[in-house]
């Protein structure tokens, strides 16, 4: 848990970036990010009387409104703050700022990296752990506030991480069906002889791997097998068949579409 994999009782470890393979997640995230990145977000200036007009001289106007940084545009930072905010409940961007104070630009942060706690005079602290740097980036807040823009959503929450046990299910499924097909859509099972054959640990890892070779993977389906004398294929497990897995994943990809 600590390197970011959250423990399941399916034994499927859930974390947001594996999660969003799941089409339910991946459709979620999607339309509500691309939804709210097409919102226009301008600063009004107050005018006498009560009414207001767009303020476009003001320094924040043009980066919510135009360009977030010189390489993304608002709406893509809109998108991509919204976009980890569903999946981890935190997003966060540097901000960056030009000699007299006012704000050149904004650089998301991937939240994965990202770790917040107090310092001891209680005031919050964020470290990053950057890929390829071997110190993580800490910003106390010193004088002034850390230049980070942080926006949360229930409360900071993760929503993958409250959901991992439903989730764990829905990616165990996947899984299995994944190494299903793999196995060219055939249960597992094991080459047994009826004679007290004996053989020894080479033979058996040669049998295993030339098994393996000719028939794994989809491609080698309903080949014809032959074994070497004396043993005989017994498949185990459950069939899904038998266990009417083919309904669920039919289920799950309905729900997933709608």
């Amino acid at each position: 848990e600590a390197l970011g994999a959250t423990p399941t009782v399916s034994g499927v470890s859930i974390t947001e970036a594996n999660c969003e393979g799941i089409p339910a997640i991946y459709a979620c995230v999607k339309v509500i990010s691309e939804t709210l990145a097409q919102t226009p977000i301008k600063l009004y200036r107050k005018l006498p009387g009560g009414n207001k007009e767009p303020d476009t001289d003001h320094e924040l106007y043009s980066i919510f409104h135009d360009l977030a940084s010189p390489e993304q545009t608002a709406s893509e930072f809109k998108e991509q703050m919204t976009g980890f905010c569903c999946l981890y409940g935190n997003s966060y961007a540097e901000i960056e700022r030009r000699p007299n104070g006012s704000v050149k630009a904004v650089w998301p942060l991937h939240p994965g990296l990202m770790s917040v706690d107090r310092n001891n005079l209680n005031q919050l602290r964020y470290t990053y752990r950057k890929p390829g740097r071997a110190e993580p980036i800490v910003w106390n807040w010193d004088v002034q506030r850390p230049p980070i823009f942080h926006l949360r959503y229930n409360g900071g929450r993760s929503p993958i991480r409250v959901l991992r046990e439903h989730l764990s299910t829905s990616k165990a499924l996947e899984l299995y069906y994944a190494a299903l097909f793999g196995n060219g859509s055939a249960p597992g099972g094991v080459l047994q002889s009826k004679d007290p054959v004996k053989l020894t640990e080479t033979q058996i890892t040669s049998i295993r791997n030339q098994w393996q070779d000719l028939h794994r993977g989809v491609a080698n389906a309903h080949k014809i097998a032959v074994l070497p004398a004396g043993l005989q294929w017994q498949a185990a497990g459950v069939p899904p068949e038998g266990a009417q897995l083919a309904d669920l994943l039919d289920l799950r990809i309905e729900r997933a579409a709608s």
